[in-house]
């Protein structure tokens, strides 16, 4: 994914299609997260949904990256554990 990335910024017509997806997933995410804080009875805003969501797919982000480095330093459970904390 970082080779791809590393391309998408060279080459608009991939930068656009991958930006078109991070938006899709970023959807994804705001409409689970919403359902989620209304399932719990809390109701989070707009900028703090947005906030959730940019947050946890950096996190997720990174975390593959040194995955694909380094994959003893992911313990098992540590993405629910740390994701919990956002939420």
């Amino acid at each position: 994914m970082l080779e791809f990335t590393l391309f998408a910024l060279r080459n608009e017509g991939a930068k656009q299609k991958l930006a078109e997806r991070y938006q899709q997933i970023m959807l994804s995410m705001t409409e689970a997260i919403t359902e989620h804080f209304s399932n719990n009875g809390d109701d989070a805003n707009k900028d703090q949904t947005k906030e959730i969501v940019l947050s946890l797919l950096s996190l997720e982000t990174g975390l593959n990256i040194i995955e694909s480095l380094n994959p003893e330093l992911i313990e098992d459970g540590f993405r629910s554990r740390t994701y919990k904390m956002f939420l």
